[in-house]
C-alpha cells in the first residue's frame, strides 16, 4: 500500500512538474509568436496597406457603392487622424481652444522694451491697454530726450562762456 502511494505521489509530482515546464514553454512561445507578429506588422504596415489597396481595387466590381464610400471615407478620417488635423470630429469647445491658441500665438509676438523710439512707432500691436502703456513710454522717453538735449546745450553754452572768460581775463 506504502509502495503504491509513493507510486502516485511520484506520478503527481511528475505530472505537475510536466505541466509547468510544458506552460511555462507555452507562455513563452507565445509571448515569442506576438513579439513576432509585432515586428512583422510594423515592418509590413505599407506592404499591407498597399495590399488592401489592391484588394479594394480588385474588389470595387463586386462590393456595394456604398461599401466603397465607406470605405473611403474610414481611410480619409485616419489620414486625418493621422495628420492630427481632426476637422471631422472637431467639436465646438476644442474648435474655440484652437482658434485661443492662435490668438495668443498673435498676441504674444510684442516688441521688446528697450527698443528705440522710432522703431516703438513703427511697432504698435494691437491690444488697446499695450498701446497706452506703449504711448506713455514714448511720451517719457521724448521727454527725456529733450531733457538729455537742453542739458547738453547748457554745457555748450557754459563751455562757451567760460571760454569768453578765459579769452577775456588774458586780455
Amino acid at each position: 500500500r506504502r509502495e503504491r502511494r509513493r507510486q502516485q505521489q511520484q506520478q503527481q509530482t511528475l505530472l505537475i512538474d510536466y505541466t509547468v515546464t510544458m506552460s511555462s514553454r507555452l507562455v513563452k512561445r507565445t509571448l515569442r509568436q506576438q513579439e513576432q507578429q509585432q515586428q512583422e506588422q510594423g515592418s509590413s504596415l505599407s506592404t499591407n496597406n498597399k495590399k488592401k489597396r489592391r484588394k479594394i481595387a480588385s474588389s470595387t466590381t463586386t462590393a456595394s457603392k456604398e461599401d466603397v464610400q465607406r470605405h473611403y471615407v474610414e481611410t480619409i478620417l485616419q489620414f486625418d487622424r493621422y495628420m492630427n488635423k481632426s476637422s471631422y470630429t472637431e467639436s465646438a469647445d476644442t474648435a474655440a481652444e484652437r482658434q485661443r491658441r492662435e490668438k495668443r500665438k498673435t498676441t504674444s509676438k510684442r516688441p521688446s522694451l528697450n527698443a528705440t523710439t522710432t522703431s516703438l512707432q513703427r511697432r504698435l500691436p494691437v491690444e488697446p491697454t499695450y498701446q497706452k502703456k506703449r504711448a506713455k513710454q514714448l511720451k517719457k522717453a521724448k521727454q527725456l530726450a529733450e531733457i538729455a538735449k537742453s542739458i547738453s546745450m547748457a554745457k555748450k553754452k557754459q563751455r562757451g562762456q567760460r571760454k569768453k572768460s578765459l579769452s577775456s581775463a588774458k586780455k
